[in-house]
């Protein structure tokens, strides 16, 4: 009998010793989000468009009136990521509708054809991205003429190309891996009393 109360208590010293019974837990842990922006994609986006000019009417050099409106498509490439930074590069065509105020019913289209270079940042469904581009702007401009037989001066359409470089930043918001909404903000200059600044809203296409 002695003998069997010992072997209890010895077993019963090696329980409390052991401490609680370890409980495992068969739970996967939670897999990180999946980011909407893929590091290298192709992008093709289309705008629409409101400029303004920086001088008034009377002194612009260029577009000829405060204001016009269009349209723009874009393509690019993003190759490369650097600490969460995606680097790309595209081009960029727009076409504005000016209604050339120095003659009333007077109508024009100007357009930019524009190489691009392009970072962004994503964070989560959003990425804030800014660009810097060169190219071509066509279809403004204007001279000067006396009329032979009266003093008065007249606007003289011209179609006069110009380099010209634009700065620009805006965010695009992802509603699935492959459609996206952007609003944009540019400065495009073409030199003095021929600056505008636009607003552009549009989708993006990504592949």
């Amino acid at each position: 009998m002695k003998t069997l109360t010992a072997f209890i208590l010895s077993i019963a010293s090696l329980t409390s010793f052991a401490g609680p019974a370890e409980i495992v837990s068969n739970t996967a842990p939670t897999p990180a989000p999946t980011s909407l922006f893929s590091p290298t994609e192709f992008n093709i986006s289309a705008f629409t468009i409101g400029d303004w000019t920086v001088s008034r009417y009377k002194q612009d050099q260029y577009i000829g009136a405060d204001h016009a409106f269009g349209g723009a498509i874009a393509a690019k490439y993003y190759a490369f990521s650097f600490s969460g930074v995606q680097l790309g590069a595209g081009i960029d065509q727009t076409l504005l509708d000016s209604r050339y105020k120095p003659n009333p019913t007077g109508r024009r289209l100007i357009g930019t054809t524009l190489g691009q270079i392009v970072a962004r940042y994503p964070i989560g469904n959003f990425a804030p991205y800014v660009s810097i581009g060169g190219g071509t702007i066509y279809g403004g401009g204007y001279a000067n003429q006396i009329h032979v037989t009266t003093p008065v001066k007249k606007a003289l359409l011209l179609n006069d190309s110009k380099f010209a470089w634009s700065p620009a930043a805006g965010v695009e918001y992802r509603l699935s891996k492959n459609i996206g909404i952007l609003a944009e903000a540019d400065w495009l200059d073409v030199g003095p009393k021929k600056n505008s600044y636009a607003f552009r809203t549009g989708l993006n296409f990504a592949f």
